[in-house]
């Protein structure tokens, strides 16, 4: 990749970083922590970065049987961080390697690392008749997430946006990138434009 092209995708980069800092969220006076599932298979050397570094993460799975069998592979929950130096540069390299390969859905709550683990296994396990998880994970890729918006299922809608402020993910057609909030009866969607890579 040239200078310039390393010049726009950092460009690209750091509008996505800017967006879903939760310093830039004001809601109800709540703290806000922003949080990222990722799928691993879709990003090289992503499981390394995160043993090798300071970001909170855990697998959705919560069965240790899937858990070993798919460690390195996810999906996961990771913490995103804006505060301290060493966590900015790790989640700018993170978001780096994820954009372009529908492998992450953005989020942001007013909850720490295991409060939020535990919501968002409430929301993506899928349960039998009788409201127990049945250990198989649904919708957290980006692509299925989007069309879930538009199903009109106000029950699921509710239970996705319980706590949560919104939900980003990239939209390769538009080159932007889509924010999605439930105002109790709609979804709204609002585009942030990303900046292209200069040819």
């Amino acid at each position: 990749m040239s200078a310039c092209r390393d010049h726009g995708a950092l460009n690209m980069i750091e509008t996505l970083y800017e967006t879903i800092d939760p310093q830039k969220i004001v809601y109800e006076d709540l703290s806000f922590e922003t949080y990222a599932i990722i799928e691993g298979t879709k990003v090289p050397m992503f499981y390394s970065d995160l043993e090798e570094g300071i970001l909170e993460y855990d697998m959705l799975f919560k069965e240790e049987k899937l858990r070993e069998k798919l460690q390195t592979r996810g999906p996961f929950l990771v913490r995103l961080d804006f505060e301290s130096e060493v966590g900015k540069e790790e989640t700018l390299h993170l978001l780096k390697e994820c954009y372009g390969k529908n492998a992450m859905l953005l989020f942001a709550l007013p909850m720490e690392m295991p409060q939020t683990l535990l919501r968002v296994r409430e929301i993506f396990y899928l349960k039998d008749d009788h409201g127990e998880d049945m250990g198989i994970i649904r919708f957290y890729e980006p692509e299925i997430f989007k069309g879930l918006m538009y199903e009109g299922d106000k029950g699921l809608l509710r239970n996705l946006f319980v706590h949560i402020y919104g939900y980003w993910c990239e939209d390769k057609e538009e080159e932007k990138l889509a924010h999605y909030r439930y105002d109790g009866e709609h979804v709204r969607r609002n585009y942030v434009t990303l900046p292209k890579e200069t040819p």
